[in-house]
């Protein structure tokens, strides 16, 4: 197979990921050593990678290869209700509650107190297996010295020796069997990934500072949105010691990427992809001869970023003083695209239908069910034609709950008929379902775990 080690890769994390959830073990360590990391590094070399990807292998990361899985990756926990609202609250220094419920308030996507008030918040996710990397700093032959005395017995696997297997075989064959330029030694390929490793570690850093600088006025997991304002960088405006200023699109883009984890269904995105982004929200970046840049939407990495117009004018000067609020959503479906759960038909229907397994759906949001039905059940999209099957009443709150295009990205759960036809039970994330055929459905559903904490990674 041509993407063997990519493959194996994957499989062998995840039956390392499932043996670790059925064993309680949050915690995993495997034995990367420095001679892996040399050969990573070289591999993102030969790959074209610059910068921080020549970080290489991590410390530390939620256990890869395993999205999907719950109780494994990032998942099996519970973060309550509210929890990520007030660490928002809190990153925000000198902001009062009322200045905060006022700044709701303005841009909670037209709610207001004459309307019915939203559901709660749902419970996020929380947990899962990490992965440490102790022996990164310590090369393979030293850590064979050491085994040999101490008498200890170790394993290593026949096929890493064939140099015709993997890419990764080749590489290593080449570092142990030739002589290769000083700068492409195994010490020198470890240097790199040092100095590009500690640039990583400052970018983060600096991004958690920057992240206390946020205003966030709303955080609604119900619906996959967040209205926030972000601080200047503005030289003058923001000074930061930590990072030189030529730093700065990098540093805008790693904090933009920390707010689209919140709303993308994507696995991961990378800082490269986010150039566009920066210079839409960071206009203060860019040359002082271009002209003054108006607040626009845009999507980006699978989400919508939406700025919030003032009612004294149709746009939003972000050059201005006062910087503009954006609504970060989920980016709405493409033509044919349509992420799609199915949860069988129960063996034997009845009220007391057993949960089914938990389900990851488009990125976001976990599932299980019970099903009562002898029909298989569906989590899709709202679709337009769905809303024909809700009251009057049910359509007008839905309407209030998810406005506009962010409706149309809501998990519907629907019944899916012997012929073949569909029809809509409920919206299981914002409470509404169908009063007559969706009473006796039963669901749970969690948010993908949200990292608000200006002190983690």
């Amino acid at each position: 197979m041509p993407n063997f080690e990519s493959l194996a890769r994957r499989y062998r994390f995840q039956a390392l990921g499932k043996a670790c959830r059925d064993h309680g073990i949050k915690s995993l360590l495997v034995a990367h050593h420095g001679d892996d990391q040399a050969e990573t590094v070289l591999m993102r070399l030969v790959h074209g990678h610059r910068s921080l990807g020549l970080a290489g292998i991590k410390r530390d990361s939620a256990i890869p290869e395993c999205q999907g899985l719950h109780g494994i990756h990032e998942s099996g926990g519970i973060d309550y209700p509210g929890k990520a609202r007030r660490q928002a609250m809190h990153s925000s220094p000198g902001n009062s509650g009322k200045k905060v419920a006022l700044l709701s308030r303005a841009v909670a996507l037209g709610e207001n107190s004459s309307r019915p008030k939203r559901p709660f918040s749902l419970v996020s996710e929380a947990g899962g297996v990490r992965v440490y990397r102790p022996l990164l700093e310590f090369n393979k032959a030293r850590l064979i010295a050491t085994c040999q005395a101490e008498k200890m017995e170790w394993f290593e696997d026949h096929t890493n020796n064939d140099p015709t297997l993997t890419m990764r075989n080749a590489v290593r064959y080449m570092l142990g069997s030739h002589k290769m330029p000083a700068a492409l030694t195994t010490a020198s390929l470890l240097e790199v990934a040092r100095k590009f490793r500690s640039k990583t570690d400052l970018l983060g850093q600096t991004t958690r500072i920057l992240f206390k600088k946020c205003i966030i006025a709303d955080l609604n997991t119900r619906i996959g949105t967040i209205s926030i304002s972000f601080p200047s960088l503005d030289q003058a405006a923001f000074p930061l010691e930590l990072l030189p200023w030529e730093n700065r699109g990098q540093l805008a883009a790693s904090l933009l990427r920390k707010v689209i984890m919140i709303a993308t269904p994507q696995k991961e995105v990378h800082l490269s992809s986010l150039h566009g982004a920066v210079e839409r929200v960071f206009p203060e970046l860019t040359p002082i001869n271009d002209p003054p840049a108006v607040a626009i939407p845009f999507t980006t990495s699978g989400v919508f970023f939406q700025p919030v117009v003032p009612k004294e004018g149709p746009g939003v000067n972000i050059l201005s003083s006062k910087k503009c609020y954006w609504i970060v959503s989920r980016q709405p479906h493409r033509s044919g695209e349509q992420p799609t759960i199915c949860f069988p038909a129960s063996k034997e229907p009845s009220a007391w239908a057993e949960w089914t397994s938990w389900e990851l759906y488009d990125g976001r949001f976990w599932f299980r069910v019970k099903n009562p039905t002898a029909d298989s059940l569906l989590i899709r999209p709202l679709k337009q034609d769905d809303l024909v099957a809700f009251e009057t009443s049910l359509r007008k709150r839905l309407k209030i709950l998810a406005p506009a295009e962010v409706r149309w990205t809501l998990p519907a759960i629907a019944i899916l008929r012997e012929d073949g036809s569909e029809r809509i039970l409920a919206l299981p994330t914002i409470n509404i379902r169908d009063l007559e055929f969706g009473r006796k459905l039963r669901w749970e559903v969690r948010y993908k775990k949200v990292d608000l904490d200006a002190t983690s990674e």
